[in-house]
């Protein structure tokens, strides 16, 4: 699932969440924070939508429920730290490949010797992840063809090597 939102300007702002946006709504059932979000499946979804109320209190009757929920919220948060370091202090082409490093860490599989993100990638979407255009990230995916770091196929991004797209991610 991909989650953005809009900027007064217009400009369009992926958040690096593309988990099921379970995080996001709990965050928001507890808070009662209003939603300014939009969402976008980016593979087969299938939404529920459940009672505040309800979900609020069967998570709080289960205690290792809670405590997990906790873990994986503190988790993200320190990863959501760590990547804003990034994006706020790196060039281009360590952006997206931190980016793309992250997305096939979370959503890749392996296919033979390379790695894959099981969803479509588009270079607007990477854009809108680290505040760079979509040619800008052209370029970056270009030069880490040529590098030898992953390729292109049809929408694809196939990683050729982990261990040298976390050294251009600074990872």
């Amino acid at each position: 699932m991909r989650v953005y939102s809009i900027t007064k300007d217009g400009q369009e702002v992926t958040l690096q969440l593309f988990k099921p946006v379970f995080y996001l709504s709990l965050i928001q059932a507890i808070n009662k924070f209003s939603n300014h979000f939009f969402f976008e499946a980016v593979t087969p979804v299938e939404m529920w939508v459940a009672n505040r109320e309800e979900t609020l209190d069967f998570i709080n009757k289960d205690k290792e429920l809670s405590d997990q929920i906790n873990k994986e919220l503190m988790g993200e948060f320190m990863e959501f730290i760590s990547n804003i370091e990034y994006l706020i202090s790196g060039n281009a082409y360590m952006k997206v490949a931190r980016v793309i490093h992250n997305l096939v860490t979370k959503y890749g599989e392996t296919k033979g010797k390379e790695m894959v993100i099981k969803f479509a990638t588009p270079h607007r979407m990477i854009a809108s992840m680290t505040g760079l255009t979509r040619e800008t990230v052209t370029l970056q995916i270009l030069k880490m063809e040529k590098n030898k770091l992953l390729v292109n196929k049809g929408k694809l991004i196939y990683v050729k090597s982990m261990d040298k797209l976390a050294d251009a991610a600074m990872i």
